[in-house]
């Protein structure tokens, strides 16, 4: 079963503060929140003060990011109906922090299929998007822009953007992430960087869960964002795969459950939010399996995935 090419191209921001700022426990939330609010303000050409039945919604910046409709095709791991997953990751690290002003804000910006050609308007939003002066509290974000530097797939990473001159570079060509199959069997540890939310019959896993219900979950992730956001065709093979994870013994170390509420701008309200955090070791894991584990590595699995949730690095 060959890991289907998915163009994806990454990029790492530098935002400094202008003022004192307290932020959340999952920086990501705000970010997604002030981001996707701010996207639509500068992108919408109708004025409406929502998207339900706009007739610009599938050549609009805003609609594919962030409510893409779910592809209507007949495949056992895609769900159908509501939303594709966003084509997109944010990474800004875990845990509450102060940040004084002056000091600098790393994030990663993964972008996949043809939200790769979307980079213009990521960069020009995340320009506009800082506050001047403290405002409302809950989704403060008193940051502005100092870099955008591409660092995959390119072999060594270049600055395509800088505040001292505003102007933005054209970036390399998206590129598929490849990853070799080993030659044996071998244990791996899957440490959880980001609370990881996958569902289980419609009820949130609170323990490790076994190598076929994490895999399952990424294979329909991955299958979702290929049919979505590329011109691939479907993930064949994945039974095979389901086939041979089953029974796969492992055993967790410092698992629990991280819970949070973080606010939602469109909902105009408190969302709750939690996840499974700590390591898990997986014995014996068949060769074929660990491409598509890293492939998640890039990808993260589960829900939250846009607010940098579902984060893991696996250890060998």
């Amino acid at each position: 079963m060959t890991i289907p090419s998915i163009p994806l191209t990454r990029f790492s921001l530098s935002l400094a503060a202008t003022a004192p700022v307290r932020l959340p426990v999952n920086p990501g939330d705000r970010f997604h929140s002030r981001f996707g609010c701010n996207l639509r303000r500068l992108v919408c050409a109708t004025g409406t003060p929502n998207c339900d039945g706009c007739k610009c919604a599938r050549q609009c910046p805003y609609g594919y990011l962030f409510r893409t409709p779910a592809p209507d095709v007949g495949h056992p791991l895609l769900r159908h109906g509501g939303a594709a997953p966003h084509p997109f990751v944010s990474y800004l690290g875990m845990g509450p922090r102060t940040m004084r002003e002056g000091d600098v804000l790393d994030m990663e910006i993964l972008l996949i299929g043809r939200a790769c050609d979307y980079l213009p308007y990521v960069v020009l939003t995340v320009e506009r998007m800082g506050d001047s002066k403290p405002g409302v509290q809950r989704g403060f974000w008193p940051f502005t822009l100092e870099s955008v530097v591409q660092d995959f797939p390119v072999k060594a990473a270049r600055e395509l953007y800088s505040s001292a001159d505003g102007s933005l570079a054209e970036p390399a060509p998206p590129g598929p992430a490849r990853f070799q199959k080993p030659a044996r069997s071998c244990d791996m540890v899957l440490q959880v960087v980001t609370p990881v939310h996958i569902k289980r019959a419609g009820r949130s896993i609170r323990r490790a869960p076994s190598l076929k219900a994490l895999l399952t979950v990424l294979l329909r992730r991955i299958a979702s964002l290929a049919a979505a956001h590329t011109d691939l065709p479907h993930i064949d093979g994945y039974r095979e795969l389901l086939a041979a994870a089953e029974g796969v013994r492992h055993r967790s170390r410092g698992i629990r459950t991280a819970s949070w509420t973080r606010h939602s701008s469109r909902q105009v309200s408190g969302v709750p939010m939690s996840g499974i955090m700590g390591e898990i070791t997986y014995f014996e894991v068949p060769p074929e399996i660990v491409p598509w584990l890293k492939l998640g590595e890039v990808l993260h699995v589960g829900k939250g995935t846009g607010f940098g949730l579902g984060r893991y690095r696996i250890h060998f």
